[in-house]
């Protein structure tokens, strides 16, 4: 499929037949989430900031819910623009994404500067329509993105609004670059551009909330077992190194023996596997979500001792080691964050 696609871009004399080719690579949704080429934002109020003097976006694609879906809210009726399309009782309402093609000689730049007009409309119709609720945007989130392509490039925005530093009771309308990629390289270069996105993705991911209950393990013991944390402390990092380089736990003199804590991280560590790239330790649940073992508390405490790792349990105890934080992938879609 790679190399057809390749050839197919690499012979196409047209935008029309690189939108062709470039639209099976699309995710299709179900009929109820349509999406709309080449036409223009006919219900998009006048002279609102953005478009004064300007005709109507007429974006290459856009993919959104249909005005049905919002029933029994007249949205038309109360968000200016929310509608696309003036008088079409099946117009796409309130899209989060649309799309800009070049042809072989097409200027990608000015591709760019059509998807910048094409998202700020987009924001402009969700920002009414957050404004109607009594609500705005976090400052710097963008939920609105646009791609342009040529085939063999694609490149991916984040649109968002933002107070004007000379006027706050003015919006300014920004295009924030996210991702770029090359289509048609080798089919191993293709594949590392991708491992990479997804790894950096991964990353981004923030870690479970504190006082949120952690995932049970399998084979170990209760959490109750550690109820009474006050009595475990740091040790000293070791003087060999291990696998993730993470500081070592023991047990402050008591009746119990060291083996039990040796026979417990025993345990604990059998539930995870390594992940043979990354070097990372993962867990895979039957529901198919993965969760990866997260050492960065215990790198910074072997660099910077306690100070950055206190947890609850008394000022110098860390809590056991089956509470450590743990990021849950729960898929790839994930949301856009600009920070200004």
């Amino acid at each position: 499929m790679y190399e057809d696609y390749a050839h197919r871009v690499e012979k196409a004399g047209n935008e029309a037949t690189i939108v062709v080719e470039t639209s099976e690579l699309l995710k299709k949704y179900p009929t109820s989430y349509p999406r709309a080429y080449n036409r223009t934002f006919t219900n998009l109020p006048r002279n609102v900031g953005f478009n004064d003097g300007l005709s109507a976006p007429q974006p290459d694609f856009v993919e959104g819910l249909e005005k049905e879906d919002y029933l029994p809210f007249p949205v038309d009726d109360h968000i200016d623009g929310a509608a696309l399309y003036q008088d079409d009782p099946y117009s796409i309402t309130l899209p989060q994404i649309a799309g800009e093609w070049k042809g072989p000689t097409g200027d990608m730049r000015e591709a760019k500067m059509q998807s910048a007009y094409d998202g700020a409309a987009m924001v402009h119709a969700r920002t009414q329509a957050l404004a109607h609720m009594g609500k705005s945007d976090p400052s710097g989130h963008a939920s609105i993105t646009t791609f342009t392509t040529d085939g063999a490039n694609l490149y991916q925005y984040a649109h968002y609004a933002a107070p004007s530093d000379k006027d706050p009771d003015t919006l300014e309308y920004h295009q924030f670059p996210i991702s770029s990629m090359n289509l048609t390289g080798t089919y191993q270069e293709l594949g590392d551009q991708l491992r990479e996105y997804w790894e950096q993705q991964r990353d981004s991911l923030h870690p479970i909330a504190e006082g949120v209950p952690t995932l049970p393990v399998p084979g170990t013991e209760p959490l109750d077992t550690y109820e009474n944390e006050d009595d475990y402390e740091v040790a000293p990092p070791s003087t060999h190194s291990s696998t993730h380089g993470s500081a070592q736990k023991r047990k402050a003199p008591s009746s119990q023996g060291s083996s039990s804590g040796s026979s417990h991280h025993s345990k604990y560590r059998s539930y995870w596997k390594k992940d043979a790239m990354s070097g990372r330790y993962y867990h895979e649940h039957s529901d198919g979500t993965v969760s990866w073992l997260d050492d960065e508390e215990d790198e910074r405490a072997q660099t910077y001792g306690q100070e950055d790792t206190v947890r609850p349990g008394g000022d110098s105890t860390w809590m056991a080691p089956v509470t450590r934080c743990l990021k849950r992938v729960t898929g790839r879609t994930t949301s856009v964050r600009v920070w200004a």
